[in-house]
């Protein structure tokens, strides 16, 4: 029994470096997920809101984006628009993002992020809540 143990809390360390930052299911492992909490004006600082061509900041998890690649990134949909990717990004961290919005955006914007989430696939997760001025 021993034995068996011991080479279970091998597989389970391999398994764990195999995955890199995950969450722990029992012995078996399940990649963490891109995820918004909030989105803030960095002008007023008011929840779900933002200023015309202003900064927002989105809090959330796995959130880094490698800026080259335009399939990762914080993208915005205007109401019966066409959805544009962010371009200038103050900060960019697993938990924080600061972007500024482009000037052309206005009205009801929906915010969605996408990331290679551990490295490998492309993720993303849409805000549920439109972001207003």
């Amino acid at each position: 029994m021993l034995l068996l143990n011991a080479a279970l809390n091998l597989a389970c360390s391999h398994e764990e470096s195999i995955l890199g930052q995950s969450e722990s299911v029992g012995c078996f492992r399940q990649p963490q997920l891109l995820h918004i909490d909030t989105i803030t004006s960095t002008d007023n600082g008011q929840l779900d809101h933002y200023v015309v061509a202003g900064g927002i900041r989105v809090d959330g998890d796995n959130l880094k984006f490698d800026k080259t690649n335009v399939a990762e990134g914080l993208f915005a949909k205007p109401g019966g628009g066409a959805e544009v990717r962010l371009t200038t990004y103050l900060r960019i961290t697993d938990t924080e993002i600061l972007a500024v919005l482009p000037a052309a955006l206005s009205g009801p914007l929906t915010i969605r992020a996408a990331a290679a989430v551990n490295g490998v696939t492309v993720r993303s997760f849409t805000y549920s809540t439109p972001i207003t001025t």
